[in-house]
Order: structure tokens, then sequence, then C-alpha cells
């Protein structure tokens, strides 16, 4: 009996583990039996792991953990591949949900998702954020208003 057993690794690593005994009797005739059906001569065993690699909104710990950024004081546009941190939330433009989820609060506007700078409207009143119930990333314009900074009529 295995107990207690932990094993860790890298996201994004392939990893193989043996286990091996001695403690299983070869000479009697059920576990030749066996052996013969399953066409080997030892018993190891060969676990293979894939770890998955993190993912965007995930931060890559020193302890090779894969960490969602939590919510209102961090977030990650990059699919971390070494160890890094999550980025600080903006809080006086963005609403950060967590992870990859962020968007501008009302007054500002985001050019798209994939970028974590927000700019200030020329008129904030029409810039009105990420809001419910759709939580556009790149926040929503009043009625009336459209495109670059909700500056279109």
């Amino acid at each position: 009996m295995i107990k207690d057993l932990s094993l860790s690794g890298s996201p994004g690593y392939n990893y193989s583990v043996l286990f091996t005994t001695n403690g299983i009797d070869l000479n009697k005739k059920d576990n030749k039996v066996f052996m013969q059906s399953k066409k080997s001569k030892d018993l190891d065993f060969r676990l293979m792991m894939a770890l998955r690699e993190c993912e965007q909104g995930e931060q890559f710990t020193t302890t090779g953990q894969c960490l969602e950024c939590p919510p209102g004081t961090g977030f990650s546009l990059a699919k971390m591949t070494s160890p890094g941190i999550c980025q600080p939330c903006p809080s006086d433009k963005a609403i950060c949900e967590g992870g990859n989820n962020i968007g501008p609060k009302p007054g500002f506007w985001r050019k798209s998702n994939k970028t974590g700078v927000f700019i200030e409207c020329p008129n904030p009143s029409s810039c009105l954020g990420m809001k419910q119930p759709n939580m556009n990333p790149m926040g929503d314009c009043d009625v009336g208003y459209e495109g670059v900074l909700c500056t279109a009529c």
C-alpha cells in the first residue's frame, strides 16, 4: 500500500514515475501465470503525468502552482511559462474581477481586452465602463455614443 504520496512538478512539463517492488514472489504459480498473461518479466508500473500549462489569468508561482489572480487586487493578460506575479489592479481606472477578467470603470475606456491600458474619456458620462449584464471588457458606451473613447455620436 502506498500512503501519503505527494508529487510535484512544473506546469507544462511531462513526468514519469516508476513504481517497482520486490515484495511479490514470482515463483508462485498464480504470479507466474499473471506475468505471462501480461507478457512481462517485471512488475514495474510506470505512471505518466502531463501537467497543464498555466492559463491566461493565472499566476505561475515559485512552488510550481497555477493560481488565478485574485479579484480586486491583480490580473494577468499573459500566459506565464515561468514563475511570475499578477499585475496590480489599476483600481482607480479598472475593475478587476479575478484572473484575466478586467475592464474599465465608468469614465474610462479600453482599446482591447489584450491590454491593461485604460484611458480617461473626454466625455466621462459617455463611457459607462464594464457593467452588468454583459460585462464588456472594453466598456460600454452610453446610448447615442460609440467608437473610440465613446466619442462618436
